[in-house]
């Protein structure tokens, strides 16, 4: 009976240490856990890879270098790698799907070092399962009409808000009234509260040209005796001599009742001035000088043309009537 019993239990040992070998090398398994619900475009989703190896392992576990994507899904973080013990390691992935419907995850290799050599484990097929925000076409779900528009009240604030701007553009506008008002009446005190005639006005320019000696020849002094001479049309006249052209200027010099031999004087000063600013013509200081002469008699004659006469209100008939006889002074 005892022989028997040893027997039995020397059997069920052998048996035990011939299936202990066919345990312990039990292939490691690979696993990917993904959302079974449906996500949309966008949503942050986490999917977890789960290495299980029964065998003892010869190091830690290489899981793949993540880049910015796994198939259609950004990887926007990827975790550690985790060891949960008893041959099990995890990492945990989040990840942001841009395109709906099925989006495959392709397989991506793990490595695993086991005491008998080094393998290589594939993720098994994967795929997030992305609804996308429109209805579908065979949907007959009737859309809702936009809700009318809705008046919405203004408020206290507003009328404080524009009662204030309107406060601070009154309060601007009289600001810069003021100060033009005072620039106006500072510039009229500068000028002695009178205004200088167009001639009063050109001869003062003539004489600070001729102030200026052997630089009258030059193109900036022809420039300025141009101006001045344009300037006193316009203001003579009326019309915008300092915009115009010299053929302009001479069209309107004909219909106005101005002296030929002044108007024609005036002309050739202006077309002389061109030739110079323009053309770059040389001159001599002689005649610069002449044209400051000539300018300075031809404004005066238009000036005495311009003025008008003294109206008189005798009678000279008064003396031929019968009769007349003159008033006592008082």
């Amino acid at each position: 009976m005892t022989r028997g019993l040893g027997r039995a239990f020397r059997a069920a040992a052998i048996a035990a240490l011939a299936l202990f070998p066919a345990v312990a090398r039990a292939a490691p398994t690979l696993e990917v856990d993904v959302p079974p619900a449906s996500v949309h475009v966008g949503d942050r989703v986490q999917v977890t890879l789960t290495l299980t190896a029964p065998e003892a392992l010869g190091g830690e576990p290489r899981f793949p270098a993540w880049g910015k994507s796994w198939g259609d899904a950004e990887v926007v973080s990827a975790g550690s790698v985790e060891n949960a013990g008893s041959g099990v390691y995890r990492q945990s992935l989040v990840l942001v799907p841009f395109s709906t419907g099925d989006v495959e995850l392709p397989p991506q290799a793990v490595e695993v070092a086991l005491t008998s050599g080094t393998i290589h484990l594939q993720t098994p097929p994967a795929a997030l399962h992305v609804a996308s925000p429109l209805p579908p076409k065979d949907s007959k779900a009737e859309t809702r009409p936009p809700a009318p528009p809705q008046n919405l009240p203004l408020g206290e604030r507003f009328w404080w808000t524009l009662a204030a701007g309107g406060a601070l553009c009154l309060a601007a506008g009289g600001l810069l009234f003021f100060r033009g008002r005072r620039a106006a009446m500072g510039s009229a005190a500068g000028r002695g509260e009178t205004q200088i005639t167009p001639l009063a006005e050109l001869e003062r320019e003539l004489d600070a040209l001729a102030a200026l000696g052997p630089t009258l020849v030059s193109e900036p002094a022809h420039t300025r005796l141009s101006l001045a001479a344009r300037r006193f049309l316009g203001r003579s006249f009326g019309f915008h001599a300092l915009e115009s052209t010299t053929s302009e200027v001479r069209a309107a010099l004909r219909e106005h009742a101005v002296p030929r031999e002044a108007a024609s004087a005036l002309v050739e000063i202006l077309r002389a001035c061109d030739a110079v600013k323009f053309a770059r013509q040389g001159t001599s200081a002689e005649a610069a000088g002449q044209r400051l002469t000539s300018l300075r008699s031809a404004a005066a004659t238009i000036t005495s043309a311009l003025a008008p006469t003294p109206v008189t209100h005798e009678d000279p008939t008064r003396e031929a009537r019968p009769g007349w006889k003159e008033r006592p002074q008082p």
